[in-house]
């Protein structure tokens, strides 16, 4: 399957869990599934992957199945893109995929952009994660207000995912004792990484928000848990994680197609115009006659 039908499987599902954050007084749960494409991007061809990429998301706009997605760029490790696509099920997404398949003339301009994505991209690659409400904190957030993912990776032993667990639920109930504000939700990948992977999306408004955070992780809230809680999370912690990766992205609206709900939340942001083409002239208007 070409990455033009991955991305376009979520013709019925995808962003309706973030259309409806625009839409109720309090926020919905994060979707019960997402796919997530990454791009590795070459040296250099940041700018022209951009630039496709967001004639890509031009192009979905034109369908007349409602498709949407998220593209952040990373801030911080490799120089990657991520497309997030949320859905309610996996059923979902596979009937979304069929009706799809009527939406021809779009697929095959998505397809000539694919291919040009081949210049600028070196790796191409999906996963698939469900969502793990458990291990997650206080996570109802309007995300057509954010500006930023902070994406926590964790790689679990073998064997040691009940460990992992019960740290994860140790950190939320000690955020939950000293009352933090901040929010994230959390994924177990299924399909697309080595078993054991868990996602957790950390959103923030402004960089300032890592301040904030440092801040909110001092001695108060040391003090809020208690020496005994920070033992059981650290020791949870060292016999469960293999590896951990922590990573900023940015929210690119250039390369996204976010429901019109999300993008009224701020359309200035969400419905940037188009960048015009290289060596286009402008067109100077007549005088006015006198």
């Amino acid at each position: 399957m070409s990455k033009a039908q991955l991305v376009l499987a979520g013709a019925c599902t995808a962003g309706l869990a973030l259309a409806a954050a625009a839409q109720t007084p309090e926020p919905p749960p994060p979707p019960k599934t997402i796919q997530i494409f990454r791009e590795e991007v070459k040296p250099g061809k940041g700018p022209a992957h951009k630039k496709n990429e967001s004639a890509y998301a031009r192009a979905i706009a034109k369908a007349k199945t409602p498709v949407h997605f998220l593209a952040m760029t990373a801030q911080t490790g490799p120089s990657e893109v991520w497309f997030v696509s949320p859905y309610e099920s996996f059923s979902a997404m596979e009937a979304s995929d069929k009706a799809f398949e009527a939406e021809k003339p779009i697929v095959q301009e998505l397809e000539k952009l694919s291919e040009k994505d081949g210049e600028y991209v070196s790796k191409l690659s999906a996963m698939l994660a469900v969502y793990r409400e458990e291990m997650s904190y206080r996570p109802r957030v309007r995300v057509g207000e954010m500006r930023y993912f902070n994406v926590l990776t964790f790689h679990v032993k073998p064997g040691h995912e009940t460990d992992f667990l019960e740290g994860s639920k140790a950190i939320a109930a000690a955020h939950e004792k000293a009352n933090m504000d901040e929010h994230w939700s959390a994924y177990q990948v299924v399909s697309g990484a080595p078993s054991g992977t868990f996602l957790v999306f950390i959103p923030m408004k402004s960089m300032s928000d890592l301040d904030a955070s440092q801040t909110m992780h001092g001695k108060a809230y040391e003090d809020a848990v208690g020496e005994e809680s920070q033992k059981k999370i650290r020791d949870a912690q060292r016999e469960a994680i293999a590896s951990a990766d922590n990573r900023l992205f940015a929210f690119s609206p250039e390369m996204s197609h976010v429901p019109p709900p999300m993008a009224a939340v701020d359309p200035t942001f969400w419905n940037p115009k188009p960048a015009p083409e290289a060596g286009a002239k402008k067109v100077k208007a007549a005088p006015e006659k006198k």
